[in-house]
């Protein structure tokens, strides 16, 4: 089953906000490296210089990124807590990932929401919306 869920909380507060199952919806992306970097570089632009140079250090900038409101959770480890499974209690819901997965956000999200195959797209996606939020 194809699962969805929002990562607007996620990027604030360090947990994931809805899941369901993803309908149909133009422009949906794979969180690949080359995906990623094109909007990280088109929508803060501040971050790199260029689109090469995002590809070049976006793996090392992944290992390395701690969301300022949970400094001691990696993005991998964030993906890791998904995947086994979390309360999200301004939700009420037990959310887990499992690939693939659609991180699908609320209406009004102005940034692109991607599909995650894998652990490694997961991070790609958590590190893309925390560096569109500004964290």
């Amino acid at each position: 089953m194809l699962k969805r869920v929002g990562i607007a909380a996620l990027a604030a507060t360090a947990v994931v906000a809805g899941a369901g199952t993803a309908d149909a919806k133009p422009g949906r992306l794979l969180a690949t490296p080359a995906n990623v970097c094109r909007d990280i570089v088109n929508i803060r632009p501040d971050l790199y210089s260029s689109y090469g140079e995002c590809v070049r250090r976006l793996n090392r900038d992944v290992a390395a990124f701690r969301d300022p409101t949970t400094p001691l959770i990696s993005i991998d480890e964030q993906c890791t807590l998904l995947e086994e499974g979390l309360f999200v209690p301004p939700l009420g819901q037990f959310i887990t990932v499992t690939y693939p997965f659609f991180f699908d956000e609320p209406p009004g999200w102005p940034f692109p929401e991607y599909w995650a195959m894998n652990h490694g797209q997961c991070e790609n996606t958590l590190y893309a919306y925390h560096r569109f939020v500004g964290s």
